[in-house]
């Protein structure tokens, strides 16, 4: 995992819940580097899961939620340090442009990086399908990050989530217009 990640995550805390509350949760986590991550650096995906899981004990709080939260935020802030990222026209542009833009930039920090996998299945017009496939199954972040990004382009729709894999490595993202919701089954 991108230290940019586990960075920004380390700032939010703080920012978010307080000193205190991070140095709880750094204390209580098994991270190997104790909290301190190098935003250029490569480190275990899982000291992720360990500082959301533990935040969540901390907090009493739900660690999807915690992961959908830190996802909105992250997305925000990373489009503030790669502006250029935000010439998509609308936040449909974006998604369906992650593996040339986000993905493309990760690649050049590392070749070898570990990234999702996203496929757009058929769906009708104004609407947008995404699968997201990943052995690390972060789907509670990567709904927050597509929150974030309908947020920041100014786009209110609905988001529905199909889990495909109890993990949380396969889901579809399900993205429309709310009206066009009304008289349309889940799933």
């Amino acid at each position: 995992m991108r230290g940019v990640v586990l960075a920004e995550l380390v700032d939010y805390i703080e920012a978010t819940y307080g000193l205190e509350v991070l140095d709880r949760v750094l204390a209580i986590s098994e991270l190997s580097t104790g909290g301190a991550y190098a935003r250029t650096g490569q480190y275990p995906h899982m000291e992720f899961r360990f500082i959301v899981a533990n935040l969540g004990v901390v907090l009493s709080e739900s660690p999807a939620k915690l992961a959908r939260d830190y996802g909105r935020y992250l997305f925000r802030r990373l489009m503030v340090l790669f502006p250029e990222a935000l010439s998509a026209g609308t936040a449909f542009d974006f998604l369906l442009k992650l593996d040339q833009t986000v993905h493309s930039w990760v690649r050049r920090l590392d070749v070898n990086a570990e990234l999702p996998r996203f496929t757009y299945p058929p769906c009708a017009a104004q609407e947008l399908r995404i699968v997201y496939e990943s052995k690390r199954g972060m789907a509670d972040f990567a709904e927050g990050l597509i929150e974030g990004c309908l947020l920041l382009f100014r786009e209110s729709l609905e988001i529905r989530r199909r889990d495909l894999e109890p993990d949380g490595s396969l889901v579809e993202f399900h993205l429309f217009q709310a009206s066009a919701a009304q008289g349309r089954p889940h799933g």
